[in-house]
């Protein structure tokens, strides 16, 4: 089983910068190829680094995180926050319950689901 991980971050970078879609869109149809014999893992995490607020958890963003799930149709979904302190101070973990509830949504798609809190 190939194991593919959406790199979210992309979004943050510059969404103005047409190079950035380019790479994601380049992703999903490389991601789309497996024809669903794949797993994706997220990370959800929010906080501020270095000036720049990262927050892929609002509901803006995890609908369009669960777009792209659909299209991609993956076999399962790992959802996950990190579990130790990173080297970019001011990020939070997620809690449990909000990636249950993430969870959730993901299997209303009919996609099984694994949550790493």
């Amino acid at each position: 089983m190939l194991q593919y991980q959406i790199v979210y971050f992309w979004y943050y970078l510059d969404q103005e910068n047409i190079s950035n879609l380019i790479l994601a869109k380049e992703l999903i149809q490389n991601m789309k190829a497996f024809k669903g014999n794949l797993i994706i893992q997220t990370l959800f995490l929010r906080g501020v680094t270095d000036g720049i607020e990262i927050n892929n958890t609002t509901q803006k963003e995890i609908e369009a995180w669960l777009e792209l799930i659909k299209e991609v149709k993956p076999l399962k979904v790992m959802i996950y926050t990190f579990h130790r302190e990173t080297s970019a101070k001011g990020l939070t973990r997620i809690p449990e319950s909000e990636l249950q509830q993430i969870s959730e949504r993901v299997k209303k798609l009919g996609i099984s689901t694994l949550v790493s809190p």
